[in-house]
């Protein structure tokens, strides 16, 4: 008797065993208390007055920390890319809501503070971008947003907000994915216009 009030009360007191501190692939609070972001997000994006429809491509690394039940915040940093050859570094704080053990909404909005090539510093910064993804078992999903590109200077500026719409991939798959993504860019870009 001894033996199952003692069992009893251990098991009151300690954290679940299906409960980690930090999870590769997020999950609701009766799974993970953290979980680490590795998404990469590509598609196209409507045409703006100076271009065809652009293609995009995130790549975001982050953390982020159950809150409530359903509820998790966080942020991410990002590397974006878009096929006019602009490669921005920038941050995006995050909110998901779970909406069941397998199902996610991510909220993020955040600045491009960096070019990291001669093409993106050009472009005057910050530069400001959100985006709205829907997940699968944080492995697979959708993603729309937005980018506000301020291009030129004088009488020639302009804001480029061209809506985004793509494939998102996370955990393995979005660790994966940036590398061969990467290169499909590359090879395409011989062959454009």
């Amino acid at each position: 008797m001894r033996y199952l009030l003692f069992t009893a009360i251990l098991l009151a007191t300690t954290p679940a065993a299906a409960q980690s501190s930090l999870c590769f692939r997020g999950g609701p609070a009766e799974r993970c208390k953290s979980f680490l972001i590795t998404e990469f997000s590509f598609g196209p994006g409507t045409t703006s007055a100076s271009r065809r429809p652009p293609f995009f491509g995130d790549w975001e690394v982050g953390m982020m920390r159950n809150t409530e039940t359903r509820s998790a915040i966080g942020g991410t940093i990002v590397v974006n890319y878009d096929e006019n050859e602009r490669a921005f570094l920038g941050i995006r704080p995050r909110y998901r809501r779970w909406l069941n053990r397998k199902l996610a909404v991510d909220i993020s909005g955040g600045l491009y503070v960096m070019g990291l090539n001669e093409t993106a510093r050009t472009t005057r910064r910050p530069a400001v971008t959100a985006r709205v993804g829907l997940m699968f078992k944080d492995w697979i999903g959708l993603a729309v947003g937005t980018d506000a590109l301020r291009l030129g200077i004088g009488p020639t500026a302009r804001v480029e907000t061209p809506i985004l719409i793509g494939i998102r991939l996370g955990g393995y798959a979005g660790i994966t994915a940036w590398p061969l993504a990467a290169g499909l860019v590359r090879f395409g870009q011989r062959f454009s216009d």
